[in-house]
């Protein structure tokens, strides 16, 4: 288990997939590789593929603390490196963050990649052990919930 540290110092745990459990994943293997592309292409005809499918980090890692490693609580993170800006404001480079009422937690997060009079046309995000990609701000994986809020990092 690794340790990543917000701008205040608080340690927040994450893995990395050289890691024992509870790190999810493995080394994704070619025919894995290529389920999942084609998963996507079925599924989600808009989204763009950035990086291939792989286990490294998840959609937290990915927009909240850059890429680094899986992690699954985001409380910290966004407590401590973010505030909240208002949907209809959204800038390139802010987060979105999805909520799952179903089993009432942050299921995901993206980074905006485009917006067009005030409104985000494109998202940049890592699917789980699938790919990183671009895709509409609704056109993904219905498990990832609802786009309930938009977030900035601190300056």
């Amino acid at each position: 288990m690794g340790v990543f540290r917000t701008s205040k110092g608080r340690v927040v745990r994450h893995c990395h997939i050289t890691n024992p459990p509870p790190c999810p994943g493995h080394a994704v293997t070619q025919d894995e590789i290529d389920g999942s592309r084609d998963w996507m292409h079925r599924n989600f005809p808009h989204a763009i593929e950035v990086r291939p499918p792989t286990w490294d980090y998840s959609c937290i890692g990915f927009a909240l603390a850059r890429s680094h490693g899986w992690f699954e609580a985001t409380n910290v993170l966004l407590t401590d490196d973010f505030f909240q800006v208002d949907m209809d404001q959204p800038q390139v480079g802010d987060v979105v963050i999805y909520f799952n009422f179903d089993i009432w937690k942050v299921a995901h997060a993206a980074v905006i990649t485009q917006v067009e009079d005030g409104e985000i046309v494109e998202v940049q995000s890592k699917w789980g052990a699938n790919a990183e990609c671009r895709h509409r701000l609704t056109e993904c994986p219905e498990v990832y919930g609802t786009p309930i809020k938009v977030v900035r990092r601190n300056p």
